[in-house]
């Protein structure tokens, strides 16, 4: 079991005999928020101003919106109830503590000859250090963080530590937090695959920094700026820009730049691209420029535009690490991994300590089918950085390739909690469930999938495995049969409803849809699998000869044509129909003995 320190006031400690709060915790354990929330809210109509109550119900609520208001349920019932005020500050709802210094850059570049400021020397990072591997905590601390990631978290995904070209960074510093008196505390919700409420895990407040410009601006709008874009209000941030610009007199590429980068992280593609090309119009070969429309053209779906923009950059400047690490992100997301190992290399040296560096690495390696390398590098990643919610979406996945699945789990589940849009990775909780045999857990997650894609035939079919698992034939069967109605030329469609159908016990109407399912067949693939389950219809229908002839073909298949499990069992199955049951004979007659 994976622990860590939960920093509680004593006076908010839960009691072992709260067995009702227990309850609460159990069912968000197994994914039932409604029976959660339940509880949770039954127990606050008796005590309505209980601020633990309110937290854990923040946990078990399915929007952003409503986790916001049971927070500041949490801080109105008691404004020293330091989880509810941290998960304010995070949601944006509270100011943070203490001032953004701003950070010098090393080594200007050379089309920065011109802007050479004097900017005080960056602090060094006080406070504790959160203990590695430890899986709750870090998972606690990063789902808090992603309460605002819709805000300022996704400013994070790229972070270089040394970069002299104006970009935004992201350093955190922790305030220590003195440690509570031990006492015993009968509730920890950090076990393994428990998603815990993360306001109550955090222990001190990270507070981002962002790197200033080299490019001098004696306008307190401009620093402003910076702090309205560090704290996610990105049109106070926009604002505070433009009067920089209006105050000086003089429009110059970084404030354009960063006006681009507000609408980038605001998804407004169109109005950040043309901040950066007015950047480059100011300032040509402007690397950090050229890098943002490359990433505003990938995020349009144009990773061959994007490509140009990124490789613009690199020979602009040579040195910009970020330029490769974008070009890394392009090669994933067209397929090309060994292309993506090859710019992170180049990334790795100009960005010591980025954790985007192991990540995609890991990305890389799982597309090679290297789970081992994959898991070591996002955990590398997630070493380096503890808040970042993409490594836990590629832990989980490696570790779901290595048979890990209490982790696979536990990393899916945290992802999902504040990130809830990735289908895919609810499609992969699901399988995580199945082969755990959670079957409840994994129906959850397969609605989930459904919901997000009610006419995909991936998706229905998901859901159909699982009523299977759950015994549910008839289910089964409706969902499939919904499915080959959209896409009925769907071979693998028509197969798994042959298998419900037979699961359901309508062998008859199985092999009415194998008749259907004939003229689909193209591929020799798919002919032994054609044959595979009309071997088990006919088995079912006692049509014996034909079954046997198709189990033989299953049986005889090339290399690779079928799983092994399927000629294992084609050959049990001719092992049962062709050996001759023995012919009962009845008891020899003893003849009469004639007597003399």
């Amino acid at each position: 079991m994976l622990n860590s320190r939960v920093e509680e006031p004593m006076s908010h400690e839960v009691s072992n005999q709260d067995a009702a709060l227990q309850e609460a915790i159990q069912a968000i354990e197994r994914g039932e928020t409604a029976k959660a929330q339940e509880i949770l809210r039954r127990l606050l109509r008796a005590a309505p101003n209980n601020a633990v109550y309110w937290v854990w119900l923040s946990a078990a609520v399915d929007s952003v919106k409503e986790r916001r208001y049971c927070l500041q349920k949490a801080y109105a019932a008691d404004p020293t109830y330091e989880p509810a005020r941290r998960g304010l500050i995070l949601l944006g709802e509270m100011p943070p503590e203490g001032e953004v210094a701003p950070v010098r850059v090393p080594h200007p570049r050379a089309w920065e000859a011109e802007y050479r400021p004097s900017v005080p020397e960056p602090t060094e990072k006080t406070g504790t250090v959160l203990p590695r591997r430890v899986v709750a905590g870090a998972v606690a601390l990063l789902v808090l963080m992603a309460l605002s990631w819709g805000a300022w978290g996704a400013w994070q995904r790229f972070r270089p530590v040394h970069l002299a070209t104006p970009q935004l960074l992201i350093y955190t510093t922790q305030t220590a937090t003195p440690r509570p008196t031990e006492t015993p505390t009968p509730i920890d919700p950090l076990t393994l695959g428990k998603p815990t409420p993360l306001a109550l895990l955090l222990p001190a407040t990270y507070t981002p920094t962002p790197l200033a410009v080299s490019t001098p601006h004696l306008v307190e709008a401009y620093r402003l700026g910076l702090r309205a874009m560090q704290e996610g209000r990105w049109q106070d941030a926009l604002r505070y820009f433009r009067q920089t610009a209006e105050a000086e007199g003089e429009h110059k590429a970084d404030l354009y730049f960063y006006m681009g980068e507000v609408y980038r992280h605001q998804k407004q593609w169109d109005e950040a691209a043309s901040a950066y090309q007015e950047a480059l119009k100011l300032q040509a070969h402007f690397a950090p420029a050229e890098t943002g429309l490359a990433q505003v053209l990938l995020a349009q779906g144009k990773p061959e535009e994007a490509a140009k923009w990124a490789a613009q950059a690199v020979k602009d400047d040579p040195d910009y690490g970020l330029a490769y690490l974008v070009q890394a992100e392009i090669a994933l997301r067209t397929g090309q991994p060994a292309d993506a190992l090859a710019a992170l290399k180049e990334a790795e040296s100009r960005l010591p300590g980025s954790p985007l560096v192991p990540l995609y690495r890991a990305e890389a390696d799982l597309m090679l089918n290297e789970p081992q390398k994959a898991y070591t590098e996002a955990r590398n990643a997630h070493d380096l950085d503890i808040t970042l919610l993409p490594a836990y979406k590629v832990l989980g996945q490696a570790a779901f390739d290595l048979g890990k699945l209490d982790e696979a789990v536990l990393y899916f589940r945290t992802y999902l909690t504040y990130a809830p849009g990735d289908e895919a990775v609810y499609r992969a909780l699901a399988e995580a469930y199945l082969q755990q045999g959670n079957t409840e857990g994994a129906l959850a997650a397969a609605k989930k999938v459904v919901a997000a894609a009610p006419y995909n035939a991936d998706a229905l079919r998901l859901l159909a495995q699982v009523y299977l698992a759950r015994n549910e034939g008839e289910k089964a069967v409706s969902t499939l049969e919904t499915a080959v109605r959209v896409h009925p030329n769907d071979f693998d469609l028509r197969m798994a409803l042959v298998e419900a159908q037979l699961a359901a016990g309508h062998a008859g109407e199985a092999f009415h849809q194998l008749q259907d399912a004939q003229p689909l067949l193209k591929k020799q693939q798919q002919w032994y699998t054609f044959y595979y389950w009309r071997a088990k219809v006919l088995g079912a229908l006692d049509v014996t000869d034909a079954a046997i002839e198709d189990w033989k073909r299953v049986l005889n298949a090339p290399e690779g044509m079928v799983p092994e499990a399927w000629q294992e069992e084609a050959r049990q199955a001719l092992d049962r129909l062709l050996t001759p049951s023995p012919t009962p004979t009845s008891p020899a007659t003893s003849s009469p003995t004639p007597t003399p």
